[in-house]
């Protein structure tokens, strides 16, 4: 973080949010700005530190009565929110996880002449060490897009059974995690079944984030698969 040139205002607001030490609705929330922090250039990053200084700001005025933002101070912050789209790109390369939680990747493979699919699942800390995976194998399997929901059902019961309960699941397959993370599944087919499975197990973990990758950054799963 301190590598980034920011405003001093910018960089407490910035330091007290890593540190836990700022008074918010979410505190105890999730490390999603830890883990996004390393997937983005620092420039997204100041901009994205920004954009949540301004949020917040903005609530702490409805609770707090203050003077009200000139025509100038609205011009200036939206132009720093609207100058590009704040979209951040997906890395090629594999990154470990924030401490205290295991990135377990998984992938499938599909073999539409044997109706034959492999799965492949690798569970690795926030120093890269592996603590586990799985390499499955699938007969009978009718679309490759039923081999991949398999694999991620599989992958999050390899987790769960393992002992892990706070995990992020990764892959470079997004329709899947897409679909794990739909409240409901317009779907009658097969595949609407292997989600309702996928989410009884994510049922029983105490947090679990999905993040997609390229296929460059999941290519040991694939190996596995």
């Amino acid at each position: 973080m301190w590598a980034i040139t920011m405003p001093t205002k910018l960089a407490a607001f910035a330091w007290r949010l890593c540190q836990s030490i700022l008074h918010h609705l979410f505190s105890n929330g999730p490390h999603w700005l830890e883990f996004v922090s390393p997937e983005i250039s620092n420039e997204d990053y100041e901009r994205l530190l920004t954009f949540l200084w301004a949020l917040w700001s903005a609530k702490n005025g409805n609770l707090i009565p203050e003077k009200d933002r000139t025509e100038k101070e609205n011009l200036d912050l939206d132009q720093a929110m609207m100058s590009k789209p704040t979209v951040f790109p997906t890395k090629n390369r594999w990154i470990p996880p924030p401490m205290g939680l295991h990135k377990v990747n998984f992938d499938g493979a599909f073999d539409g002449d044997g109706k034959k699919g492999g799965i492949g699942v690798i569970i690795r800390d926030n120093e890269g060490f592996v603590w586990g995976g799985a390499a499955i194998k699938i007969d009978d399997v009718m679309e490759g897009n039923i081999n991949e929901a398999w694999a991620a059902v599989k992958a999050l019961k390899v987790a769960q059974e393992m002992g892990y309960r706070r995990i992020i699941l990764e892959s470079d397959c997004f329709w899947v995690l897409n679909i794990l993370l739909m409240e409901v599944v317009d779907d009658g087919s097969y595949i609407r079944c292997i989600v309702e499975e996928g989410k009884r197990v994510m049922g029983k973990l105490e947090e679990c984030y999905f993040h997609h990758i390229e296929g460059e950054g999941n290519h040991v799963a694939n190996l596995i698969a």
